[in-house]
C-alpha cells in the first residue's frame, strides 16, 4: 500500500494591515488550503482577499461571481477562501481596524 504523506505548515503573521500593500503575504505553493487563528481582531470587521503573483508584486484584490471575496472577522478559526487555491501568494486585508493578529495553517 503507498501511504500520502499531507504536509502542514504555520505561518505566523503579528498583523493584517489595513491597506493591501503593508498587509503580511504567505507563500500558498504546494498547499491546497488554510486557515487563519486569530488572536485579537484589533477592531477589524472582516478580512478582504488580495493575492500576489509573486513575493513582490503589487496585491490584486481577489473576486469570486463579480464580487470581492470577504469573510467577516472574529476571534477564532476562519477558513481562507476556496477562491484563493490556486494564487501563489495570500494577502489578508482587514476593515474596520488598522491590524489583527493572524496565524496561518497551511494543508498540502
Amino acid at each position: 500500500m503507498i501511504e500520502i504523506q499531507r504536509m502542514t505548515e504555520v505561518v505566523v503573521c503579528y498583523a493584517a494591515s489595513s491597506a493591501a500593500t503593508t498587509s503580511p503575504r504567505w507563500s500558498n505553493k504546494n498547499f491546497a488550503g488554510a486557515c487563519v487563528f486569530v488572536a485579537h481582531t484589533g477592531s477589524a470587521t472582516q478580512v478582504a482577499w488580495y493575492a500576489g503573483v509573486t513575493e513582490n508584486s503589487p496585491p490584486r484584490q481577489v473576486y469570486c461571481d463579480g464580487e470581492a471575496v470577504t469573510n467577516a472577522i472574529t476571534v477564532g478559526m476562519i477558513a481562507v477562501p476556496d477562491s484563493l487555491f490556486a494564487a501563489p501568494f495570500v494577502i489578508p486585508v482587514v476593515d474596520g481596524g488598522t491590524s489583527c493578529a493572524m496565524t496561518v495553517c497551511k494543508k498540502g
